[in-house]
């Protein structure tokens, strides 16, 4: 138990964030724990509010566990937004991801995963998936992923549901570029395996960390994303930004 407290949760205090609701994508690889041994639990809490003429209240709460054996590292992560004005809920989203990787001595291990969401603010009344394929270790950090998914996307607006099969390829690098300063940045490409050039997800997150200490860390961070085939009303893209305080306990 001290073992896991000792590791336990890292709470995250929201200095400031721009478009928090439009924010496209979550650090699944910051997430995983790669390598390390043992159970993990990360929370964090994003509480931003205004008043005055307008009385608002923005809360965005994640958990994340890791369950880590010298065969299969499982993560598990929850994302809760509300978002509140003159004490009325405007608008929640949920998101859930879940996802398996069987370790071996290859240059690739096995992984499968699965998702799901409830966005309006992206105008999703929900969307799922699930998916299979192999993550390349490269030198240095890099990572290669590819893999097969099924997609469900519901529209808010006229409540329709479309399937789609889809390629699923990611990279990833983590860069230090000093004793207390970390460069991270992850890039998606989900094409539709029957119409590949006309229908896909590009994606992409970039990260910079300062370390003021062991405990103590700043994280700026940007993210973009395309959808060329957004449900109706949406736009084709959506860009975030976000500076995090971390408090390691």
């Amino acid at each position: 138990m001290k073992h896991i407290l000792k590791k336990l949760s890292i709470i995250s205090f929201i200095g400031f964030s721009h478009l928090l609701w439009s924010q496209p994508i979550v650090s699944i690889e910051e997430l995983r724990r790669e390598g390390e041994i043992g159970n993990f639990f990360t929370t964090a809490i994003n509480l931003t509010g205004s008043s005055g003429n307008e009385e608002r209240e923005n809360i965005n709460f994640s958990f994340s566990a890791n369950r880590n054996t010298n065969t299969i590292e499982s993560l598990i992560y929850l994302n809760f937004q509300e978002r509140t004005k003159n004490q009325q809920i405007e608008d929640e989203a949920n998101f859930f991801h879940a996802r398996l990787l069987f370790k071996s001595k290859e240059i690739f291990n096995w992984e499968i995963y699965s998702q799901y969401s409830e966005n309006p603010f992206q105008l999703y009344k929900k969307r799922s998936l699930l998916g299979a394929g192999a993550r390349f270790k490269l030198p240095n950090k890099k990572r290669l992923g590819i893999s097969i998914l099924n997609e469900k996307e519901t529209s808010l607006i006229n409540d329709k549901e479309v399937s789609t099969d889809r390629f699923n390829f990611y990279y990833t690098d983590s860069i230090i570029l000093n004793e207390n300063i970390n460069f991270n940045y992850s890039l998606f490409l989900q094409p539709a395996i029957n119409d590949f050039s006309n229908d896909y997800k590009l994606s992409s997150l970039f990260q910079i960390e300062f370390f003021i200490n062991e405990r103590v860390s700043v994280n700026f961070n940007v993210s973009r994303t395309e959808d060329t085939d957004p449900p109706m009303l949406a736009s084709e893209s959506d860009t975030s930004y976000a500076t995090e305080f971390r408090l390691l306990l």
